[in-house]
């Protein structure tokens, strides 16, 4: 397996110690790039540049880089300047994982005396205190070009090697929007590597953070969160509501700006959103509301938000004639995903978010439908599955960000499953209304020839398979396409159906007649009562 960490940073920032220890600790060889140049030519680094100068050694350095990095496994060192050059610092970043360990100039000044600076040579001159000042002011700003960011000031070699090696026992994906980048982690305790996270940011800790919940998750999952904030040196503000899709709406949303003000909430702090999907929605709402926008990081707690609800960016409040009528589209600077969450959750509610892992194996990953085909008995629900699940998302968002077309196959199961949470007043679990609707959307892409029956069968036996509903009586009233009518999901005013083809693939159809649907939904109910 592929493993390369690769750590730089400026000079006295500790990365051949730190990089020695955490080696050790992952078994993999460690390098330092300064000490193979020195290997390779037989001179130290001071006796290269006093030869050949600064130019002739950049250009040694990014030749042994590339030399270095072909192989998979390994820890290294890179000299101070070395990810200075973009291509350089483009390589590592393609090469593994790359973290820059920072250092305030106060304690580097202390680091680096008077004997240590006379081996350095970018210091070998009649002000090497000035010029350190300087390379460091210089090169500060590329270095924060790279992501991961990890403050050595305050820190044993130890404790940095530990958080290094918490990054990289992470799994971590980039999903791109035109406005930037969101991070997806995920692994277990992630929310320990806020302090990295948050740093790599750019936040300091005199901002204030809000963590919204629900009265349940936060009296799950609140304090130890709020003690690692606290930990790290921030001051949290913990807002609760109450737990309920009868609560996305603009009343909550109103007294949470209330609660924001209190807090004296304001443009440069941030917002973090523990919970389920409902809280994902109504708190990535709110953020992208108050005073025109807040930073925000999204710790889901429920498999449903996990693999869906808390990635994409789109949150949504409810009307009275139909659900998520009222939304915005908000980039989360970060997703945290802890599987770890999922050991508290009702059965009931993990079903709930088996129906999106399902959907998300139609849509997009055969192998992983083959996988959930396995049963519940022979499938671990843990980190493997959530990133599986978690990768079809964001393929499909990162093609179409803001809806305009590829990602409404998404919608799969949620037209007649949002229609049903309407008719419910929410009483139906959102998990449980999709999977209906798949079931129903299923039937009616065989009606119109879309999918084999064979196809379509596979998909509706996986849903009973995982315990969840494919049928309920309130399919058979007469309200129910009135609030169709309603969806959102409406372009140019026709209804747009995400519609399976076969396992793997939707298309996207118009214009579908409600006999059709109720025949589907016909079809369907006697296949229920028959068994």
């Amino acid at each position: 397996m592929t493993q390369r960490i690769i750590l730089t940073g400026f000079m006295g920032t500790g990365k051949t110690t730190v990089g020695k220890l955490l080696a050790e600790k992952m078994g993999l060889p460690f390098m330092d790039l300064d000490e193979e140049i020195s290997r390779c030519t037989g001179q130290s680094i001071p006796e290269f540049f006093a030869q050949w100068g600064e130019a002739a050694f950049r250009e040694l350095e990014s030749q042994m880089l590339r030399e270095i990095l072909r192989q998979e496994r390994l820890v290294l060192a890179t000299g101070g300047g070395t990810l200075l050059r973009d291509e350089n610092r483009k390589l590592c970043e393609q090469a593994g994982t790359v973290v820059c360990l920072t250092c305030d100039l106060e304690v580097l000044q202390r680091r680096l005396d008077n004997k240590e600076m006379s081996y350095r040579p970018l210091l070998m001159n009649d002000n090497p205190k000035g010029t350190l000042v300087e390379l460091w002011e210089r090169r500060r700003e590329v270095y924060r070009k790279i992501f991961w960011q990890v403050d050595t000031s305050s820190k044993s070699p130890q404790q940095i090697a530990d958080t290094v090696l918490g990054l990289v026992n992470t799994s971590v994906m980039d999903l791109s929007y035109p406005d930037g980048v969101c991070k997806i982690l995920v692994g277990k305790r992630v929310f320990s590597l806020l302090d990295t996270l948050l740093n790599s940011f750019g936040f300091s800790n005199t901002i204030r953070i809000a963590v919204i919940s629900n009265h349940t998750v936060a009296a799950l999952h609140g304090e130890p969160l709020l003690a690692e904030l606290r930990r790290i040196g921030y001051t949290p503000y913990l807002i609760t509501i109450p737990d309920g899709e009868e609560y996305k709406n603009l009343e909550t949303v109103a007294g949470l700006y209330d609660q924001l003000l209190g807090a004296h909430i304001d443009r440069g702090d941030l917002v973090i959103a523990l919970g389920g999907g409902v809280i994902g929605d109504i708190v990535g709402f709110v953020a992208s509301t108050y005073m025109r926008g807040l930073p925000l990081i999204q710790i889901p707690t429920s498999l449903l938000a996990m693999v869906d609800a808390s990635i994409g960016g789109k949150t949504g409040l409810d009307l009275p004639k139909g659900k998520n009528l009222i939304g915005t589209f908000k980039r989360p600077l970060a997703v945290l995903i802890d599987p770890e969450y999922l050991d508290t959750l009702p059965r009931s509610e993990f079903l709930s978010g088996m129906a999106e892992v399902i959907k998300h194996a139609v849509i997009a990953d055969p192998l992983l439908f083959s996988w959930l085909e396995s049963g519940p008995q022979n499938v671990w629900v843990g980190e493997n599955l959530l990133l599986r699940a978690v990768s079809v998302k964001i393929n499909v968002v990162q093609a179409d960000p803001y809806e305009n077309g590829l990602r409404a196959i998404l919608n799969f199961g949620h037209t007649i499953g949002h229609a049903l949470e309407t008719l419910s007043n929410y009483t139906i679990r959102h998990g449980e209304a999709v999977s209906i609707g798949m079931g129903v959307e299923t039937r009616l892409a065989e009606h119109l020839g879309l999918i084999a029956s064979g196809e379509a069968g596979r998909i509706i036996r996986l849903i009973e398979q995982w315990s969840l509903p494919i049928y309920h009586p309130l399919l058979e009233r007469e309200e129910l396409f009135s609030v169709i009518r309603y969806d959102k999901k409406h372009k140019q005013g026709k209804l747009r159906w995400a519609l399976p083809s076969r396992i793997g693939e939707i298309r996207l159809i118009s214009d579908i007649d409600e006999r059709s649907v109720r025949q589907s939904i016909d079809s369907l109910k006697e296949a229920v009562n028959a068994e």
